[in-house]
């Protein structure tokens, strides 16, 4: 059975991915303060979240520009394994900065 086959079964996934999915939103906090430090948390974590936005708007303009191109849905995965293997490559690339110590 598929899951967008009946309407509660779709209802049923959306609701599982969303329940999922608000975990991101608990550790983005605690993983900007750990990667960037807490001095200033507020600015650090305003500009992760404007990234989290940006590609909350980008992914589904690149979703609609990989349906007009790609005709197969082959080609949707495709662009997700790139996009992913791309991720995963600057994350494994981005290092912590340097702490700069403010006593001279």
């Amino acid at each position: 059975m598929e899951l967008g086959s009946q309407v509660w079964t779709l209802e049923l996934a959306a609701c599982w991915v969303g329940f999922h999915f608000g975990g991101n939103l608990a550790l983005f906090p605690l993983l900007t303060a750990e990667f960037f430090g807490t001095k200033n948390l507020g600015a650090n974590y305003g500009l992760v979240f404007t990234g989290y936005g940006a590609g909350g708007v980008l992914g589904p303009m690149l979703a609609a520009v990989c349906g007009t191109c790609c005709t197969r849905i082959a080609g949707h995965f495709v662009s997700a394994a790139v996009g992913c293997l791309l991720a995963m490559l600057l994350a494994t690339a981005v290092r912590p900065p340097k702490i700069i110590s403010d006593r001279s």
